[in-house]
């Protein structure tokens, strides 16, 4: 399988080729059109990368930008509502803190909280990465209207909390690799 990155360098290397040859005084049409080439990829990109259920993606914009999310449900077609790719994500509003052996139980218990949302998003603000979890979050236990929301926020909040202090060894497994690397917090 061909990953998304890959595609992107392979496009914009013939494409540079290309132009390169045709035009080879003109440096910055060369720099205008393969920006417009990357965002092309980008488009292939996102149909190749697929959203499956348990995938951790990267919130872009909004007012989560730059939280670490898991995809609940995805909608490649859309619905009635929204007439586009969309997909349904819980997520990790506030992250845990470090903590030490040396901690008290209650201290621990303190830094290990947790603040999830959930929410709707269209696919071109969410990026995927390569890393998955076996978290069971299933469509039927996240329910996004207003009324039930925060009960939902609530079963969130237990099942990350539970899943951060139970973590595995994550050089033996994938999905113990995914799981630990979503409870780090994105550093930009």
């Amino acid at each position: 399988m061909v990953s998304c990155g890959h595609l992107i360098s392979v496009c914009l290397t013939r494409f540079t080729l290309i132009v390169s040859n045709l035009v080879p005084s003109f440096s910055y049409r060369l720099i205008f059109v393969s920006i417009s080439l990357c965002s092309l990829c980008a488009l292939v990109m996102l149909s190749l990368c697929s959203f499956k259920s348990g995938k951790v993606v990267i919130v872009l914009s909004g007012r989560y930008a730059g939280r670490k999310a898991i995809v609940v449900k995805a909608s490649d077609e859309g619905n009635a509502e929204k007439k586009y790719g969309h997909a349904l994500v819980a997520g990790i509003d506030r992250y845990p803190k470090r903590i030490f052996k040396a901690m008290k139980k209650s201290k621990q218990d303190k830094k290990t909280k947790i603040k999830p949302f959930v929410k709707s998003l269209n696919y071109n603000h969410i990026m995927p990465t390569r890393y998955s979890v076996d978290f069971d979050l299933k469509k039927e236990d996240v329910k996004t209207s207003p009324d039930a929301m925060k009960a939902t926020k609530k079963a969130l909040k237990v099942k990350f909390e539970k899943a951060f202090k139970e973590q595995k060894d994550p050089k033996g497994d994938r999905k113990a690799a995914g799981v630990s690397y979503f409870y780090q917090k994105l550093r930009f």
